[in-house]
């Protein structure tokens, strides 16, 4: 992977943890019937897959 491909998977990373985050939050305080429940456990996964992607970056130290 050259930089700038390294650059795009940070920034996109970076992005994506930040809007589930986001999500996740609204999610958990607003949400209250079942469909809604569904949809913040879909947003606990994906806010999971980021962070593990977020911890990958910056334990290589691609990210600070």
């Amino acid at each position: 992977m050259n930089k700038e491909e390294l650059g795009t998977l940070a920034d996109t990373t970076i992005q994506i943890y930040s809007l589930t985050t986001v999500a996740k939050n609204y999610a958990d305080t607003y949400f209250n019937d079942e469909k809604m429940l569904h949809i913040g456990l879909m947003m606990d996964k994906i806010y999971e897959q980021a962070l593990r992607l977020k911890k990958l970056l910056e334990d290589t130290e691609i990210i600070p």
